[in-house]
């Protein structure tokens, strides 16, 4: 029931940020108040692709929240500020594991992945795009070298800086 509700959850904001409703701070928005929201936690082991996808959004959701809740305190509270900014790194880094979970789990089907063009200095030739060719809108991304390496062992990477398929979400700013 829980997944049902997550991918219907999903589904709806990405058309809603697909079709200009919400920008990508009111789909952060929107995913963190679904996972604050009834018994939607993470699952402690991630044993299916599908859970494995929920713990991703789940983690990068509330790293993503985080992040923009110590910009905004960082003048006003910036002890809090920082210790936002702790945990959301600590979630980046559960997303990572729960990234490599994904690949073990995920053996059926074609992936692709690159680095992607950033506007941002601190993330260009840095982050990349796992691409789920024959997985409706399952698009990861990550920064690990551990992932990189699981990626590259599989022979899915290619070196080639390439267009992010989400590209307008990616490079948008969090208003």
């Amino acid at each position: 029931m829980k997944l049902k509700e997550f991918f219907d959850h999903r589904d709806r904001l990405i058309t809603a940020l697909e079709g200009g409703e919400i920008d990508k701070a009111a789909f952060v928005r929107g995913n963190y108040e679904f996972f604050l929201s009834g018994d939607h936690g993470p699952y402690e082991k991630a044993s299916t692709l599908e859970e494995g996808l929920y713990n991703y959004q789940y983690y990068n959701t509330v790293a993503k929240y985080l992040r923009i809740q110590a910009r905004e305190l960082k003048y006003k509270d910036p002890f809090v500020a920082v210790d936002h900014r702790k945990e959301a790194d600590r979630l980046y880094k559960m997303k990572e594991q729960v990234t490599l979970e994904i690949l073990k789990v995920y053996v059926r089907g074609p992936v692709e992945a690159y680095y992607i063009p950033m506007q941002s200095k601190s993330l260009g030739g840095r982050l990349f795009e796992i691409h789920f060719k024959d997985l409706d809108k399952v698009i990861l991304h990550s920064m690990d070298p551990r992932v990189l390496k699981v990626l590259k062992k599989k022979g899915v990477f290619d070196e080639n800086v390439r267009k992010s398929l989400i590209e307008s979400y990616i490079n948008s700013l969090y208003e």
